[in-house]
C-alpha cells in the first residue's frame, strides 16, 4: 500500500502493474493491484481515473 500527493498541471502519468500468481491462503481471499489518479477541482469536485487487476 503506497500514496503519493503532487499539486500541479500534469498531462500524463505512467505505472506499473505487475502479477504473477498471486499467493491466497484460502477462498475467502482475494488479490487486487490498482492504480487510481485523482483530480480535486477548487470547488471540491473530484474526478477519478482507476486501472487494475482483481
Amino acid at each position: 500500500y503506497a500514496t503519493a500527493s503532487v499539486i500541479g498541471s500534469y498531462g500524463g502519468g505512467e505505472g506499473t502493474l505487475s502479477i504473477w500468481q498471486p499467493r491466497l491462503e484460502d477462498d475467502s481471499e482475494m488479490s487486487l493491484s490498482q492504480v487510481w489518479v485523482l483530480n480535486r477541482t477548487p470547488n471540491d469536485v473530484s474526478m477519478s481515473l482507476e486501472a487494475g487487476w482483481m
